[in-house]
C-alpha cells in the first residue's frame, strides 16, 4: 500500500513539474478572428517612396509593416488554416521575431516560442528558427513547427528549420532587403518585367491576394 501511494505521489509530482514547464509563459488575449487580409495588409504598409521606378521595366517596392498590422494579418491567416489555435503574437525585435501561440496539448494548456530571425537567399524571404520552446522547455524546432502547422497557412513552407514565405513567388519579382527595427518589419521587393510571360506570371500571382497591378504601377 505505501509503495503505491509513493508511486502515485511521485507520478503525481512529474506531472505537476511537467505541467509547469509546458505552460504559458507570456498571457495573450484570446484571438478572435477578425484580422486583415493580404491586400489589407499592402494597403496598410507605410514608408517614403513605396514604389520606386528604377527603369522602364524595372520597379523597387519599399513596404513598412508595423509589428499591429502583421498581427491582425496572421491572425486572419490562421483562421484561413483553422489549426484550432487559440491565441497568437507576433513581437518584432531588432532583426528579430518572437512568435507565442497558445495550442492546447490534451488537456493541458501550454505555449509554444518559437525565435525567428529573417533572411534572404537569391531573392526568397525565409524565417530562420533560432530558438524553440515549448513553455519552459526547450524542443527541436521540428517537433514545435509540426504542432503548430504553420505549413498550413497559404504560401508558407516549411523546409527544415526555415519558414519559406510566398513560396509561389515569381522568378520576376526577388525579396532585396529585410530589417526589423523601431517595431516595424521593411521589406525592398524588386520587380523585373523582361517579358509577357513575366507579367502573366505576376498577375497570376497578385489576383488570388487581390492585389491591383494598375494601382501599384499605373
Amino acid at each position: 500500500m505505501k509503495k503505491y501511494v509513493l508511486i502515485s505521489s511521485l507520478l503525481l509530482c512529474l506531472l505537476g513539474v511537467f505541467t509547469y514547464l509546458i505552460s504559458p509563459v507570456k498571457e495573450l488575449e484570446k484571438t478572435k478572428y477578425k484580422g486583415t487580409t493580404f491586400q489589407s495588409l499592402l494597403k496598410g504598409a507605410q514608408g517614403k517612396d513605396l514604389v520606386v521606378q528604377l527603369s522602364q521595366s524595372e520597379f523597387q517596392i519599399n513596404y513598412q509593416f508595423s509589428e499591429k498590422l502583421l498581427n491582425e494579418f496572421i491572425k486572419y491567416q490562421i483562421q484561413l488554416a483553422d489549426q484550432g489555435i487559440e491565441a497568437i503574437e507576433l513581437e518584432l525585435k531588432p532583426n528579430l521575431i518572437t512568435l507565442h501561440v497558445n495550442k492546447k496539448l490534451g488537456f493541458l494548456k501550454t505555449q509554444y516560442i518559437i525565435e525567428l530571425k529573417p533572411k534572404l537567399s537569391n531573392g526568397v524571404l525565409s524565417l530562420q528558427v533560432i530558438d524553440s520552446k515549448m513553455g519552459r522547455l526547450p524542443l527541436p524546432s521540428s517537433l514545435i513547427l509540426s504542432r503548430i502547422n504553420l505549413g498550413d497557412i497559404p504560401s508558407v513552407e516549411i523546409v527544415g528549420d526555415q519558414i519559406v514565405l510566398f513560396k509561389t513567388l515569381p522568378k520576376a519579382m526577388q525579396f532585396q532587403d529585410v530589417e526589423i527595427s523601431d517595431k516595424n518589419l521593411k521589406v525592398v521587393m524588386n520587380i523585373k518585367i523582361t517579358s509577357i510571360t513575366d507579367l502573366m506570371e505576376i498577375g497570376a500571382f497578385m489576383i488570388p491576394y487581390g492585389i491591383n497591378l494598375i494601382e501599384k504601377f499605373g
